[in-house]
């Protein structure tokens, strides 16, 4: 261990090794963002968003850890948490387009990435962005590894193009 002495204090810098506790949550974390992303068939550029569902699914389930076998966020909030929104990571779901005419196709397709406070993050399949929505209809059942290799790669290489051309790192940017 190392050890600094400034004046009568002594400071101790831990290293990651003895920081056991958060080290193992990272590794869960990043087991479970390899796991949601292999069972979607959905490639490494969306670890971001597969790693923040982890982390919401982490804080919704219970622990032994906390009395009464509680979950994290029912500890941070003294609510329990609602089961009935989640859905299956990589599903495909359909979105309510955010403008349009009485005429245009009452819903859009798009791939489900995970949760923000009052809605889900989705990828638009029509336009090829991520968009923060509050109403889905999610087919838990069918995931993007589902979709026929021409749709699927005809979408995931659309998106790559929008990263490029916006500059955007890690295809990070979102529309409401």
């Amino acid at each position: 261990m190392v050890q600094f002495y400034t004046n009568q204090f002594v400071i101790r810098v831990l290293k990651s090794a003895q920081n056991g506790i958060a080290e193992r949550m990272n590794r869960t974390i990043m087991d479970q963002t390899r796991a949601l992303l292999d069972n979607a068939g959905l490639p490494d550029i969306f670890w971001n968003y597969a790693a923040m569902t982890a982390v919401y699914i982490i804080n919704c389930s219970p622990t032994r850890a906390l009395q009464g076998n509680m979950s994290p966020l029912e500890a941070f909030t003294g609510q329990k948490p609602n089961y009935k929104n989640l859905h299956v990571f990589g599903c495909i779901c359909h979105s309510k387009p955010k403008v349009g005419t009485k005429l245009d196709t009452y819903s859009q397709k798009c791939i489900f990435l995970g949760y923000i406070p009052n809605g889900y993050r989705v990828l638009n399949l029509v336009n090829f962005r991520i968009q923060l929505v509050r109403d889905v209809v999610c087919e838990d059942t069918v995931l993007c590894k589902d979709l026929p290799n021409n749709e699927k790669q005809s979408a995931l290489l659309n998106f790559k193009k929008h990263c490029a051309s916006k500059k955007y790192h890690n295809c990070v940017w979102l529309t409401t």
